[in-house]
């Protein structure tokens, strides 16, 4: 169950749960609404603190978090090396 499925697998607790991570942290309830959104990441320290609170491995809450990260880290490599253009991002993500 990733991290999405989990808060809202909490029906009576989401809110009180959103506000705990918040506060455990130290950002505001709508940046944690925006994590279960997927619309951004925790970064790793946050993702560790998430993951002891709830007593779920980081793997388990952010299990493609890894596959998305290769990506981007490849992508800004070779970009780097590059211009960056649409054929450049486009042959970068084939590879």
């Amino acid at each position: 169950m990733d991290f999405k499925e989990f808060v809202n697998s909490l029906p009576n607790q989401r809110s009180e749960t959103i506000a705990e991570l918040a506060r455990i942290c130290r950002v505001s309830p709508s940046t944690v609404y925006r994590w279960v959104n997927g619309d951004f990441f925790p970064d790793p320290l946050k993702r560790k603190v998430i993951a002891d609170y709830l007593n779920i491995s980081e793997k388990v809450l952010w299990p493609n978090l890894w596959e998305i990260y290769g990506v981007k880290i490849l992508l800004h490599v070779k970009l780097k090396r590059e211009t960056m253009n649409v054929k450049t991002v486009e042959k970068a993500i084939d590879e």
